[in-house]
């Protein structure tokens, strides 16, 4: 057991180490004064969010970008709440503001919905968040420029958590943190495998070209990975990321512990889906580090392993994920949510660990629907 933790250590620290080398690579964005003339069609499918609609309508109010090259197709997903009056109040303010409702499908409810509004939009440039974000002013100019300048067919942007005040949130933080970090650090190796369906852009013909969400449609959740993962495969060349905060979408962490373990049970429930061999290969390393890091701790309180090697490993983890986060926070300007990084980095692995295996083996619920394994 020894030998083989070692092992799973070591790969860890060169997977680190080479997601590091792949963010040194990325040239940095500088958000120019180009003309604004990329068309986008903006989907947000939403269920039981009133609660967050007037925060992202602000947020799609203040955007600095000519009205009239952008709509806004919300889908509503048999939400029973009071949505109609958020929507309603802004119907004046925001003229190129449009609301469908879904329709059942057997398809999983947000592929289904964001189909639906992609079937509906106007213009050839998708792009899509979630109703419980909020857009930076410089959204649509960001992916005009990167549009423009690079030519891609997929443009993924990065995602942060606001507000970070419990530890909870900073947990949280710390989690995102690590995955843009991953995701920057895939871009720059030119092995993408991951994005956000909080903040992603594409052209309409690649969705359509890709049958939608068709391969994967009765999967709950990866509306933006499997996609992702198809697009690399048929277009390499031509997906890319802003690597900037002009793009930053702003997103809440989940209130509770309940939600988020039950998020991240979804996120663990697709992976067995993926066909990118890398990604599943990062994932299993991440998992087994995290094992490793579990079983020695509880091997150890009983007698039955050192503690002072479980220490050594914890610290090797400990150190290498301190040097990949410390750059990250900064980049995103979040060094506070730091301040909890040691007993965060205690707890993780078992949540980490209980996640996966709770993913692979239970139900979970989302937007207040319940899926079985």
């Amino acid at each position: 057991m020894i030998f083989g933790s070692l092992f799973i250590t070591a790969l860890y620290v060169f997977l680190m180490l080479l997601l590091k080398r792949g963010q040194n690579k990325l040239a940095p964005f500088i958000l120019g004064s180009s003309k604004s003339i990329t068309q986008f069609s903006v989907i947000v499918p939403f269920r039981d969010e009133a609660h967050n609609l007037e925060a992202l309508l602000n947020s799609f109010q203040n955007l600095d970008y000519p009205k009239d090259l952008f709509e806004i197709i919300l889908v509503n997903d048999f939400s029973s709440d009071n949505f109609l009056e958020i929507i309603t109040k802004y119907k004046d303010l925001l003229p190129n503001l449009s609301r469908i409702d879904a329709i059942e499908s057997n398809m999983s409810p947000k592929k289904a919905a964001l189909s639906l509004g992609i079937s509906k939009a106007k213009y050839d440039w998708i792009i899509t968040t979630d109703a419980d974000c909020i857009v930076p002013k410089t959204w649509l100019k960001a992916f005009h420029q990167k549009i423009t300048n690079d030519k891609p067919l997929l443009v993924v942007g990065l995602v942060s958590f606001n507000p970070v005040s419990s530890f909870l949130d900073k947990f949280q933080a710390l989690d995102l943190l690590s995955l843009q970090a991953t995701l920057l650090g895939t871009f720059g190796l030119k092995k993408p495998m991951l994005c956000h369906g909080a903040n992603l852009c594409y052209a309409k013909s690649l969705f359509y070209e890709l049958n939608g969400f068709e391969s994967h449609q009765n999967i709950a959740s990866g509306d933006d990975v499997f996609l992702l993962e198809e697009a690399v495969k048929k277009h390499p060349d031509k997906v890319v990321v802003i690597n900037s905060l002009d793009a930053v979408v702003a997103t809440k962490p989940e209130p509770t512990f309940k939600a988020l373990l039950s998020q991240r049970m979804r996120w663990a429930a697709k992976a067995t889906s993926y066909n990118n061999l890398h990604i599943k290969i990062v994932g299993f390393i991440v998992f087994a580090m995290n094992l490793v890091l579990v079983s020695t701790a509880v091997l150890s309180l009983f007698g039955l392993f050192s503690a002072k090697f479980f220490l050594l490993l914890f610290l090797v983890k400990f150190n290498i994920d301190a040097f990949i986060l410390f750059s990250i926070a900064k980049f995103f300007k979040q060094e506070s949510v730091l301040k909890s990084y040691v007993f965060s980095s205690i707890l993780y692995p078992f949540f980490s660990v209980a996640s996966v295996i709770l993913g692979f083996t239970s139900s979970y619920q989302w937007k207040k629907r319940t899926f079985k394994k």
